[in-house]
C-alpha cells in the first residue's frame, strides 16, 4: 500500500494515507521510528505516573531546584523528617547551620537535634544549647544572691613550706557548694597530670613536695569546663630582722633568699633595745659569712636550738639596736 505519491505538477511527495484511512489502534510501538516522537507531539499532562517507568527519572532528568520540600508526599518523606524540609522551604536560604545540625543528628541516630529552642514536637535540644541556657540561669542566680553557683572550690594546704625537708601537700577540690557534680576532675602539679577521677562531688590527693609548685585543677561541671590554680612556695630557711627574742622572726615575713650565694642586700627596721638575728637552717650554715650594717661588719654570737623538731643556728648581734631602719648586707 503506498502511503506517499509524489506529485510533479507541484514538486513535492502527496500523503494518499489519512487518518480515517487507519483503524483504531492500527499503529503499534513496532511501526513507529526511533525518536520519531518529539515533546511538542505530546498533549498537555498527557503522561501519568503510571506511563513513568520505575527509577526512570534520574537527577539528569530534571532541572535544577526543580523538586521543592512541598512536591515531596507524606509517602516519601519519613515523618520525623517533614519538619526540616518545611523549616527550609519557609527559609529559601539554603541549610542554616541547625538545620545542618538536624539533619546530621538524624544520619547519626535517628532523632533530629536542634541547636535552637522552639515549639516544634519532633526537634529535640542540644546538650550544648541547654548547657549554655541553664549556665546563663546560674549567672543570673549569682547576680541575684552573691553566692558562687559555678565554678568549685580548690584548696591546696600549706600554701607555704619553710625548710630543706620538703612537706606534705594535700590537693582537695569539692562541687557540693555549686550547681552540680564533677563530670571529670584532674589534677596537675607544675603540669603533670597527678590524678583524675570521672562523676564525683569531690576529689582529694596527698603527695610530699620539695620545691615551689603550681598546682592545676580541671573540672567539667554542666558541661563547662573550669580550672583554677593555686601554688604552694618553698622558703629556705634563712630569716633576718630585729627583735627581742630570734623566734619573732621566724616566719615568711623575713624570709630572704639564699640565691647568688645568700648575697644580698635588705632594709631592716628596728626598736630602741632589739637585736639584729640572722637565723639559719643548720644545714645551710656554711653559706653564711658576714654580716654588714651600713658597712660595718656585725659581731654576733653564735648558738644552736632546735625548733619545731628542726635544727637552726642562730646568729644574735653582740649589741642592741636604736630606733631606726639599717641597712643590712649578708656575704656582701
Amino acid at each position: 500500500m503506498k502511503i506517499f505519491e509524489y506529485d510533479q505538477h507541484i514538486g513535492k511527495f502527496r500523503v494518499l494515507v489519512n487518518t480515517h484511512d487507519i483503524a483504531d489502534k492500527a499503529v503499534n510501538g513496532k511501526k513507529l521510528a526511533d525518536h520519531i516522537i518529539d515533546w511538542f507531539h505530546i498533549k498537555l499532562k498527557a503522561i501519568r505516573n503510571e506511563n513513568i517507568a520505575d527509577k526512570a527519572i534520574d537527577t539528569r532528568t530534571m532541572a535544577d531546584k526543580a523538586v521543592t520540600p512541598k512536591k515531596l508526599s507524606d509517602d516519601v518523606v519519613p515523618e520525623v523528617i517533614r519538619p526540616l524540609l518545611d523549616e527550609l522551604d519557609k527559609k529559601q536560604k539554603g541549610i542554616t547551620d541547625d538545620l545542618q545540625n538536624q539533619i546530621d543528628s538524624l544520619s547519626v541516630h535517628g532523632m533530629a537535634v536542634s541547636t535552637e529552642f522552639g515549639d516544634d514536637n519532633l526537634i529535640g535540644i542540644s546538650q550544648k544549647a541547654l548547657t549554655e541556657a541553664f549556665n546563663k540561669v546560674w549567672g543570673k542566680l549569682e547576680e541575684i544572691t552573691g553566692e558562687s553557683l559555678k565554678g568549685f572550690n580548690l584548696i591546696v594546704t600549706p600554701e607555704y613550706y619553710i625548710g630543706e625537708d620538703g612537706c606534705t601537700m594535700h590537693i582537695s577540690a569539692s562541687s557540693a557548694d555549686t550547681a552540680g557534680r564533677f563530670e571529670y576532675i584532674k589534677f596537675y602539679i607544675n603540669n603533670i597530670l597527678i590524678t583524675e577521677a570521672e562523676d564525683v562531688e569531690n576529689l582529694e590527693y596527698t603527695t610530699t613536695v620539695n620545691e615551689t609548685c603550681e598546682v592545676k585543677c580541671v573540672a567539667k561541671i554542666l558541661g563547662i569546663e573550669y580550672t583554677e590554680t593555686k601554688m604552694l612556695t618553698h622558703y629556705n630557711s634563712i630569716f633576718l630582722g630585729a627583735s627581742t627574742s630570734y623566734t619573732n622572726i621566724m616566719n615568711v615575713a623575713h624570709v630572704i633568699s639564699i640565691n647568688n650565694g645568700m648575697k644580698g642586700n635588705y632594709s631592716v627596721p628596728c626598736n630602741d633595745g632589739d637585736h639584729i638575728y640572722v637565723v639559719i637552717g643548720k644545714s645551710l650554715r656554711d653559706g653564711f659569712a658576714r654580716a654588714d650594717m651600713n658597712g660595718v661588719e656585725i659581731q654576733f654570737n653564735e648558738t644552736e636550738v632546735t625548733v619545731g623538731g628542726k635544727e637552726y643556728v642562730v646568729f644574735t648581734s653582740k649589741g642592741t639596736i636604736e630606733r631606726g631602719t639599717y641597712n643590712i648586707d649578708i656575704n656582701s
